[in-house]
């Protein structure tokens, strides 16, 4: 076990689950959760006394947030109270009581590019959602105050897959094992992805090696269509779904009305979203991710 002292916030949460997994045998771990309890930590806080205490850790990974609320039940107060409250109370925190240099990792979301199809680093952040505003007042708050001699890490994530997810993916699985058609098998978008294992990977390099402080986008190498996504899944899962190409035009027309109609779900399953994680790589001295799309996709178990 290393002596890196690590505090998680957002332990319960699915990015949570694994990271403690992935740390708990190599390093002394803290959680910060509205879980009573979380396993795999030494000690657990609440966020009404943590900032009671000094901040004796070595690491902290931020994951704590309102997520992407797509049912539009949230008030909208309530995401720059949780996402940039809780991000500001913690760099406060360290900033007053941390003796010793801290590496602050925070888990922000592609979202704070807005609805751009194509990232690169230097892409302008123009977010479209209260979400993605709420993710960019909490990067712009940590960017501006962190002190000096602490370092910042702020991950931007596409959509994150792996065991325990219960997001899109999983459900549009389900609809179709249900015997629903697909029937978009000729739209060939790109979507950009995050293997779980390929974010607990980056969180390892950030914390055992001296990285240059900024904001990086975070994704597996290669996009990929969602009827590949679909097929791979499949074929880890020894199943298959029946499926059919509607004419390119009719997709966008379905599309294009959807959206008028307030409703964001085709967008999300056929939309482009491609990231360039260069400058991610670049910073902690890789060339390729350890995991690819299609290998990661094919070990996904959704009948359990």
């Amino acid at each position: 076990m290393s002596n890196n002292k690590i505090l998680i916030t957002g332990a319960s949460g699915f990015v949570g689950k694994h990271t403690i997994a992935a740390l708990k045998d190599k390093t002394h771990l803290s959680a910060v959760s509205r879980c009573a309890q979380v396993s795999g930590v030494e000690q657990m806080y609440s966020w009404e006394n943590i900032t009671d205490l000094a901040c004796d850790f070595d690491v902290i990974i931020h994951l704590a947030g309102l997520a992407h609320d797509t049912h539009h039940s949230s008030a909208e107060q309530a995401y720059f109270d949780v996402n940039v409250g809780l991000t500001e109370k913690l760099v406060t925190w360290v900033n007053s009581t941390a003796k010793q240099p801290v590496k602050f990792i925070y888990l922000s979301s592609v979202k704070v590019f807005g609805e751009q199809e194509y990232l690169k680093s230097d892409s302008p952040k123009i977010p479209s959602s209260v979400y993605g505003k709420s993710k960019l007042l909490a990067e712009q708050f940590i960017e501006q105050n962190l002190a000096k001699e602490h370092t910042y890490h702020i991950l931007e994530p596409v959509m994150i897959y792996g065991k325990g997810n219960k997001g899109n993916l999983p459900k549009l699985y389900n609809v179709l094992m249900k015997g629903f058609p697909y029937p978009f098998s000729g739209w060939q978008n790109k979507r950009s992805l995050l293997a779980i294992d390929n974010l607990q990977f980056v969180f390892n390099k950030l914390i055992e090696q001296e990285c240059a402080s900024g904001s990086f986008m975070v994704c597996d190498d290669e996009p990929i269509s969602t009827y590949d996504m679909l097929k791979c899944i499949c074929k880890g899962n020894k199943s298959d779904f029946i499926h059919f190409p509607l004419p390119p035009f009719f997709v966008r027309f379905l599309m294009s009305a959807t959206r008028m109609l307030g409703m964001q779900f085709l967008d999300k399953v056929l939309g482009t979203l491609v990231c360039d994680n260069t400058a991610l790589k670049d910073n902690i001295g890789i060339e390729l991710m350890p995991f690819s799309t299609k290998e990661r996709l094919q070990k996904l178990d959704f009948t359990s």
